[in-house]
């Protein structure tokens, strides 16, 4: 993470599945592909969907969508990860300077100075390490605790695990030869050892998992200096030079050694293979795609557990690439559990209020929920802040948890950049007095269970759809707008044999709700009129019942869009048909 001169970005990540249990507490994950109802032909136009994980077949029948009242008391949570980096130890960046500036009197070759400018020699080592032993410390762990972190992750160099030949290094344009030989001259991998030894000892002892993160990539993935390099072009732009065979081979002998080393470690959760790369044209893809291939499929060969995570990159302006409807990305029988890691970051030129923060990240979010949606791979939130916002405490901790739930809905977890810093808002330490992170990060802090994907058909064989206005309306067929995510509360339905649950939209996160004037609109926000008691059949017909009595329902006429709320008996109201997406 650089600080943030640059670019604005933001992303996303996540599933959608739960577990379910007997009453034995044996549990298996629901796989919504088990789910699906005996007649395709009703998705008519949808496109292909995300499937969920595995299920345990006796509790779900192979038509049904929603879950019943057995089936909802059994329910488990899903997992999210939540956590901080443990940034600017191995990888020092200029702007942190905490706990205190490991770049004093050191003079920089580009217009930042990076860890390329320490000369080789015994003076530079000593720094390093003498570095390491001052900001890598027992207590940050314990604090970590504290806080209720659960995932920490590590970012690294390739100088950390692999060196080079003598007056060999990566191949980079001449004038930046012999400056970037310094990096893995500053020690050598043996003498970073210890204090990764300590990290993994470290956070295996309080409880915390470590997402071994390959942030520095040979010739740099992006030229910038928390790479370890600051490469500008003659236009004064950021340049890098990873995409070549060498380096990239270099690169794959840096996750060796990365697996090697944490093939036996309990603390480890999962190998990044990659921080922020800036390569975005369609070769550069293609270059991408297959160094994730390689490196995935490495760690797997190394001994790294298949359900341990290879994590890649995408910003969310690229997710789109890497949709193939044709060849499914990293097939887990050879590449084991892959997630694909974004960074959200947005920051106003002065202020903002808590309703322009939330606003800023609105088109980021709909990127990595669709992902979510099509890709059918996981995504998680490596990055991301609470500055430059200029938020007041109470709206800082609002912000905090509208951030962490937004990212939970479909995202496997999040993680804060960066645990100290001198900026407080950078700072997990800092924003702690204020958010309360323990809490924020709370798997019980919602009443409502993340399930599963469905579209809702009425009988006439429209689907409900959030369509991008305030208002739901009925459309002819179901894609990304017609996909409905459910959520269940264990608390009884007052209607017999019905479960409460709500439906938020893939598409823009809104919530559907009906009003006390039988008004269906969109909501921000879940609450009492957001919640639905669901009374199905055997096959996935429902009758939906609104927070206040009366029953959704399509419009009568074919060509009227709208969506009412009426009343009705529950022998009459009218009936959905739910179907797995």
């Amino acid at each position: 993470m650089g600080f943030p001169l640059f670019l604005s970005l933001l992303a996303s990540l996540g599933t959608g599945w739960a577990q379910v249990c007997d009453h034995n507490e044996t549990c298996d994950a629901v796989d919504t592909s088990l789910i699906q109802t005996d007649s395709t032909e009703r998705k008519q136009g949808r496109k292909h969907g995300r499937h969920g994980r595995s299920l345990q077949p006796s509790l779900l029948q192979s038509d049904q969508a929603i879950l019943n009242e057995a089936q909802v008391q059994a329910l488990k949570r899903p997992d999210r990860w939540h956590g901080v980096n443990y940034g600017n130890r191995f990888v020092p960046e200029d702007w942190i300077e905490y706990p205190y500036n490991f770049f004093e009197n050191v003079t920089k070759f580009g217009p930042r100075v990076a860890l390329w400018d320490l000369p080789p020699g015994q003076a530079s080592k000593e720094r390093m390490l003498t570095w390491l032993e001052t900001s890598i410390q027992e207590s940050h762990f314990a604090e970590m605790q504290r806080m209720a972190v659960e995932l920490m992750r590590l970012p690294v160099g390739y100088w950390n695990f692999v060196t080079y030949p003598e007056n060999t290094g990566p191949v980079v344009p001449q004038h930046f030869e012999e400056r970037v030989k310094n990096l893995h001259k500053i020690a050598t991998p043996e003498e970073y050892r210890p204090y990764l030894d300590k990290v993994f000892n470290w956070a295996s002892k309080y409880g915390i998992k470590v997402l071994l993160d390959f942030h520095a990539l040979p010739g740099s993935q992006n030229g910038e200096i928390h790479s370890g390099v600051c490469m500008r072009d003659s236009a004064g732009k950021n340049t890098d030079f990873f995409q070549n065979d060498a380096n990239a081979a270099k690169a794959l002998e840096t996750i060796r050694e990365m697996a090697r080393y944490t093939k036996d470690k309990d603390a480890l959760w999962g190998i990044q293979v990659i921080n922020e790369p800036h390569l975005f044209n369609s070769e550069e893809h293609s270059f991408l795609k297959k160094f994730f291939e390689d490196a995935c499929k490495l760690i797997r060969d190394e001994g790294i557990a298949m359900e341990k995570p290879c994590v890649v990159f995408s910003w969310t302006y690229d997710m789109d690439k890497w949709i193939d409807w044709n060849n499914p990305m990293f097939p887990k029988e050879t590449y084991g559990r892959v997630i694909f890691d974004t960074h959200l970051y947005h920051f106003p030129d002065g202020t903002w209020t808590l309703d322009q923060a939330k606003a800023s990240y609105k088109d980021d979010l709909i990127s990595t929920r669709r992902f979510f949606l099509d890709a059918q791979i996981d995504l998680i939130v490596g990055e991301y802040t609470l500055a430059g916002t200029g938020l007041g405490p109470s709206d800082q901790k609002a912000f905090a948890q509208w951030l962490v739930d937004e990212f939970d809905f479909t995202a496997v977890g999040s993680i804060f950049w960066t645990f100290d810093c001198q900026h407080d808002d950078w700072s997990l330490v800092k924003t702690d007095h204020n958010v309360n992170w323990a809490q924020i990060w709370r798997s019980d802090r919602d009443d409502c269970i993340s399930y599963n994907q469905i579209n809702l058909q009425s009988a006439d064989w429209r689907f409900l759809s959030k369509g991008g206005g305030e208002n739901p309306k009925m459309k002819p067929s179901a894609q990304n707008w017609e996909v409905w995510h459910t959520c269940y509360q264990k608390e009884p339905a007052q209607t017999p044999g019905a479960v409460k649950m709500s439906f938020r939209s893939i598409a823009d996160g809104g919530y559907l709700s009906v009003t006390s004037d039988r008004q269906v609109r969109g909501s921000w926000i879940r609450q009492g009129w957001e919640t639905f008691e669901a009374l199905c059949d055997a096959q996935a017909r429902c009758k939906l019942k609104s927070f206040h009595g009366t029953w959704l329902s399509p419009s009568a006429n074919y060509e009227d869009p709208d969506v009412w709320a009426v009343a009705a008996d529950p022998p009459n109201a009218p009936q959905w048909h739910a179907i797995s997406h």
